[in-house]
């Protein structure tokens, strides 16, 4: 993991529908290639408020926010988790908040003003339960495609 750093959150929010922040796209395929599929994407664009927090603007609006769904397979959720732990490591790769909705009663989330995860013990996150990640980047990777693909790649091949 690196150093902390400032959380963005909804600074930048909202964005137009169009044009999309390609990066965003990119980094979401990358999780869903490299799972062999297993995670699958839930959503990425929606001019909305966070679920549960009226007038509380989500950062899915921003275009760099996206949520992937797993089957109910254990080894699903395992493939899930490695993935999870896999750009909590290499944070760098432009990873800013990423929320566990199915761990715990409340779920969890990693932040990177904290370099750490917080275990929710209260409604934190909505919808609790689910077999839900949300992932949010940094306005950079979001804005830079070939950023992503470069180091993902770099990731992946340690190199």
């Amino acid at each position: 993991m690196g150093a902390k750093r400032p959380y963005t959150g909804t600074k930048d929010c909202p964005q137009p529908r169009s044009p999309e922040r390609q990066g965003t796209r990119v980094f979401a395929n990358n999780m869903i290639y490299f799972t062999g599929g297993v995670l699958q994407l839930a959503g990425i664009y929606a001019l909305r408020d966070k679920r549960g927090k009226p007038g509380d603007i989500s950062v899915h609006s921003s275009w760099r926010a996206f949520d992937l769904t797993y089957d109910g397979e254990a080894n699903s959720r395992a493939q899930a988790m490695s993935m999870i732990d896999f750009v909590v490591e290499n944070d760098w790769l432009g990873l800013e908040y990423i929320a566990d909705y199915a761990t715990g009663r409340y779920g969890r989330g990693w932040r990177c003003d904290r370099q750490a995860w917080d275990v929710y013990r209260k409604r934190t996150i909505e919808p609790v339960g689910m077999r839900l990640i949300h992932v949010e980047i940094t306005p950079y990777a979001a804005d830079h495609p070939d950023a992503v693909t470069e180091r993902w790649t770099k990731a992946i091949t340690g190199g």
